[in-house]
């Protein structure tokens, strides 16, 4: 077996990779697959990291580079960034470097204290994060790795361990780089009781909220009956209810009895501490996401606890948003609670927050009722971007069921709701260009027909983005419905004259004698509109373009260049893609290159255009308040006629 490790490692020192093909092996690779050296998934394989690798790894490269271990621990670091620099001036991306370095880096930390009871305190205390923090990294994941298997005197150990927590803190989400220490912090003191105990003393009256969650928690999973009652005895501290609320949150609770109890000891706690708050939200998800507790009055008080969180200050909400993100499977307890954030005033990062939420329900019901709820609380403000992954994710899992329900929005009584179908289809229009209902509308009751081409008229209504989504109703089995839709198309070629035929004609089979009925029938109608119009242009006391040319020139010059402004910024506000590159200005050329990239990229024209409507033009004022007056209407009593005139067609 040591055969096939060192024939490992001379071929890792040779590729210098950690992961190559198959193809690019000629030594046996079963022996290595039986003890998990490597893991092979299809024709790739990856070396696992394992302590038999890593050594053999470094007897390898202390005979190549003549190292030997001595006391001198800085000369040890030399060495093990020679090696890594190997690895790093090969210009290319290496997978698992990191992880494989680490170990490599652990393993040396490991002979230095065993072989010459080296501590680490002077090397420790002198890293700083301003001076090589890729380093200071490094060396914080590996002393992880290493440090249960380490003897070192608790008060020095005290020291590098602060010392290190203050380095890689971060206000970030997610702090790899300490959740790393705290990891091996916690291993350490499960690992080590009694050591985990003499530290615990030294760190206990000036409480470090990483540090000493980390030695709690290695305690409680060492020993959970006789450290509940330490647990029990610190909560009743003030400066502790923030590392209580931490190290529940962290903890593994095996069964029921033990969830009930710490959960007791939260209800005791007093804390108006906004961290106590903050730390919550991770208690009561682990405990309904915990497949070994089965009391369903257990997950019913988490699911409590969580709609409460979710009235409190805008940090606990923002946490318990997060921490909701990871509940599957229980679509009508996560819609209860993140429901509750509709009685609020929900901005682009909560509504983002939100969304990951929002991303989980089996039922997409669920997220349209949600986001009905928020239309009601939050009126006219929606903005389909924030809501990107559920939409697309919900859409592509199912376009029938997501087609009903967007349908119910768009045709909802409630102007909002309206607002918010409306906003999702012209985002996906404006996305991919093409979207279809996943249904057949001819399939829709006659009136929520109608409903459907009123409302989607109302907006906007260019041919070449509506017209494919509604052409089915020529073919309703409702009278009223195409003559209605059929009159609605006529009236389009006022506001947008041949752009209706273009479109029409790539939509029907002319061949057809009904479609080439309608086609003759809008067809006449732009004759009629066009005939009118050239009549008009004629007169130039009516062409304002010829009476006020002076006025109409200064106001397009303004208009286009503020219009230009805003689409811009836009853009930038809403692409999280442009918001992460780096603008690069060409002075002339037609191409551009990258970095020691010999390649010439070309340039390319990249367009995307709309049409508005004729109304638009000739009054802006009238367009603007007339799509006010359709966003804020209330269809309770709209279509009260139609509903007689539909009644009374069906009783004859």
């Amino acid at each position: 077996m040591t055969k096939e490790i060192r024939d490992l490692v001379r071929k890792v020192d040779e590729l210098k990779l950690f992961r190559f093909g198959k193809d690019q092996i000629r030594f046996r690779l079963d022996p290595l697959l039986e003890l998990e050296i490597i893991e092979q998934t299809g024709d790739q394989i990856k070396v696992l990291e394992t302590s038999q690798f890593t050594n053999l790894l470094f007897e390898f490269y202390a005979k190549k580079q003549g190292f030997a271990l001595t006391e001198d621990f800085q000369n040890t670091i030399s060495f093990y960034k020679k090696v890594r620099d190997e690895f790093r001036n090969e210009g290319k991306v290496i997978l698992g470097i990191t992880e494989q370095m680490s170990h490599f880096l652990g393993l040396l930390i490991t002979k230095a204290n065993q072989e010459f009871a080296e501590n680490f305190e002077a090397f420790a205390l002198g890293l700083h994060k301003s001076d090589d923090d890729k380093f200071l990294y490094e060396l914080n994941k590996a002393f992880s790795i290493s440090l249960y298997q380490l003897q070192i005197k608790p008060g020095k150990l005290k020291r590098i361990l602060i010392h290190l927590i203050e380095e890689v803190s971060e206000n970030v989400q997610f702090n790899m780089n300490l959740g790393e220490l705290t990891a091996g912090i916690r291993k350490f003191s499960s690992s080590n009781p009694k050591e985990g105990k003499a530290l615990f003393k030294l760190i206990e009256k000036n409480p470090v909220f990483s540090l000493n969650v980390s030695v709690l928690l290695g305690l409680y999973e060492k020993n959970p009956t006789k450290e509940l009652i330490r647990l029990q005895e610190l909560s009743k501290r003030d400066d502790y209810s923030v590392i209580i609320a931490g190290v529940i949150a962290g903890a593994t609770i095996d069964n029921n009895k033990q969830a009930v109890e710490l959960l007791k000891i939260l209800d005791g706690i007093k804390s108006k501490e906004g961290l106590y708050f903050i730390n919550l939200p991770r208690v009561y998800v682990g405990v309904i996401n915990n497949p070994n507790l089965t009391s369903k009055a257990l997950k019913a008080k988490a699911y409590k606890k969580l709609k409460w969180l979710l009235t409190l200050d805008d940090d606990t909400k923002r946490a318990t948003v997060w921490e909701m993100q990871f509940i599957k499977d229980d679509d009508e307890n996560i819609f209860e609670v993140i429901n509750v954030m509709n009685n609020e005033k929900l901005d682009k990062a909560f509504c983002s927050s939100i969304a990951q939420v929002l991303d989980n329900f089996s039922d997409v019901a669920f997220f349209f009722e949600f986001l009905k709820g928020y239309a009601v609380n939050n009126p006219y403000q929606f903005n389909a971007s924030w809501f990107d992954f559920p939409i697309y994710k919900y859409e592509n899992s199912n376009l029938t069921k997501f087609s009903y329900q967007l349908i119910k929005l768009i045709i909802d009584d409630n102007g909002a709701v309206r607002f918010v179908g409306k906003r999702i289809l012209s985002h996906m229009n404006g996305n991919n260009n093409g979207f279809q209902f996943g249904i057949d509308i001819l399939d829709l009751p006659q009136l929520d027909q109608i409903k459907l081409w009123v409302s989607l008229f109302q907006e906007n209504p260019e041919p070449k983005r509506i017209l494919p989504l509604l052409i089915s109703l020529r073919n309703s089995k409702y009278p009223l419905v195409v003559e209605s839709f059929l009159c609605k198309i006529e009236e389009l070629v006022e506001s947008y004259s041949y752009s209706v035929i273009e479109e029409l004609k790539e939509l029907l089979d002319l061949r057809d004698g009904y479609n080439k009925s309608i086609m003759d029938r809008i067809a006449l109608k732009y004759e009629e509109f066009k005939e009118n119009w050239d009549r008009k242009a004629k007169i130039k006391e009516l062409n304002p373009g010829y009476t006020q040319s002076k006025i109409s020139r200064i106001f397009n010059e303004n208009y286009y260049e503020k219009f230009s402004e805003q689409l811009d910024e836009s853009v930038h506000e809403n692409s999280v893609f442009l918001n992460l590159v780096t603008n690069v200005t060409l002075a002339k050329g037609g191409g551009w290159k990258h970095g020691e990239n010999k390649q010439i990229s070309e340039l390319s024209a990249v367009s995307s255009s709309f049409q508005l409507p004729r109304n638009y033009y000739i009054s802006p004022e009238k367009f603007d308040w007339q799509n006010r007056v359709y966003y804020t209407e209330n269809w309770k009593n709209e279509f009260k006629e139609w509903e007689a005139i539909i009644s009374s067609s069906e009783n004859t």
